[in-house]
């Protein structure tokens, strides 16, 4: 386990006030975003047809009484079917607007027969967690709302499943073990959302890393401004 201490660097020595007041507005939408979805607090309707097709559920609100919510929070809920695209709606409204995603979180039966895994979903978190700076730096905040379709999906195998990356052996991969890099990663977003799920200030705060830094540590920012601590 890497041991944590807090940045030397913050307080930041010159504030911008201005800036300040900003990340602190957009870190509050986004907390409140990602606690809904980490504590289950959302809904999902089903989008049918294909990525490019029009849907019913386009153009309407959330509130529009024609759409059928589920309050499936769990991915072996057996109303959720691989492959189908949903909606999400969360108590707190996204201003990016509605979050449409593609269910893959696990593999189909025909895929893995012996029980849960989640390759695909594997590959594709490889690929946007650890390799795309932007979710990197942005820690579980950015992931939460920025990859809204990605982080729900991690919550609906963690509530299952008790972790983001189920595996079984002997799936259609053929694979005996789950890969290292898949293992690090589900341990690394496994103890992050247990951390927030304990308490809801041990995140990372989402501008603690990026090269503005953070303009409210120390100044009212009630999340983490931590870097590994030196080896001795």
């Amino acid at each position: 386990m890497v041991s944590l201490v807090p940045n030397p660097i913050y307080p930041l020595k010159k504030c911008d006030l201005v800036l300040a007041k900003n990340q602190g507005d957009l870190q509050r939408i986004m907390h409140q975003l990602t606690m809904d979805i980490l504590h289950g607090r959302f809904e999902l309707a089903h989008r049918a047809g294909w990525w490019f097709d029009s849907s019913p559920l386009d153009g309407k609100g959330d509130d529009d009484p024609d759409i059928e919510w589920m309050d499936a929070t769990k991915r072996h809920d057996q109303r959720l079917r691989n492959m189908d695209r949903y909606r999400l709606r969360t108590p707190t409204k996204n201003p990016n607007g509605p979050t449409v995603f593609k269910l893959i979180s696990t593999e189909g039966n025909e895929h893995s027969p012996n029980g849960a895994t989640s390759c695909s979903f594997a590959m594709t978190l490889e690929l946007t967690l650890e390799d795309d700076e932007r979710y990197r730096e942005g820690g579980l905040h950015y992931v939460g709302c920025a990859t809204g379709g990605y982080f729900v999906q991690m919550m609906l195998n963690y509530r299952s499943y008790g972790t983001i990356l189920p595996f079984t052996p002997n799936c259609h991969c053929g694979t005996t073990t789950i890969p290292p890099k898949w293992a690090a990663l589900a341990a690394k977003w496994d103890s992050i959302i247990r951390r927030a799920l304990a308490d809801e200030y041990d995140i990372q705060c989402m501008f603690a890393d990026v090269p503005l830094k953070c303009h409210t540590a120390g100044r009212g920012c009630p999340f983490k401004h931590d870097i590994p601590a030196k080896k001795k």
